[in-house]
């Protein structure tokens, strides 16, 4: 039974509205995981991650479920598929133009959060590369500052001890 085309705009304008609300959530998930990242405050990072996670997982449903509903629309049309990956240009360019494009619409509005969304990731990712970069030359140093020889003089009372100390700053916050 084939299902009118006005129900089906509809539907795809619903599961576009929704993947675009789960991607702005992880966008603001992941304005979040910045300052945690800036904060150096891990448990807060491993959280947030953990529900950016959850969220990826729930949009990856989400554009699965759009794309079946796509084919669906081609195969209950008897439209053919285009061979080149770029289908979904010339399903919006091919459906759409009845329904005033409004499938275009949301498929630009998702286009800019996701491209928006890949920014800040490829930030954040910077951000903790950088962060743990810091925490290795940390460490590195105190492993050298701790390999290096304390020269201690014993005596008696009247002979000064002598010892020397090398200073190291260590930033452990992760």
């Amino acid at each position: 039974m084939k299902q009118p085309f006005n129900e089906w705009i509809e539907n795809l304008s619903v599961i576009f509205t929704k993947e675009i609300k789960t991607y702005k959530n992880i966008l603001n998930f992941e304005i979040q995981k910045k300052a945690f990242i800036l904060e150096k405050n891990g448990k807060a990072l491993e959280s947030v991650t953990k529900e950016i996670y959850d969220l990826m997982v729930g949009a990856s449903e989400l554009e699965r479920i759009r794309m079946n509903a796509i084919d669906a629309i081609y195969k209950e049309n008897k439209i053919e598929v285009p061979i080149e990956k770029n289908s979904f240009n010339e399903f919006l360019n091919h459906i759409d133009r009845n329904s005033n494009y409004k499938l275009k619409g949301l498929a630009g509005e998702l286009k800019e959060v996701l491209q928006s969304l890949k920014e800040k990731i490829l930030l954040n990712e910077k951000l903790l590369k950088a962060n743990q970069e810091i925490f290795r030359l940390s460490i590195d140093a105190l492993k050298k500052a701790s390999e290096s020889a304390i020269s201690v003089s014993y005596g008696n009372g009247n002979v000064r001890t002598s010892t020397r100390n090398t200073p190291v700053i260590l930033n452990t916050k992760v």
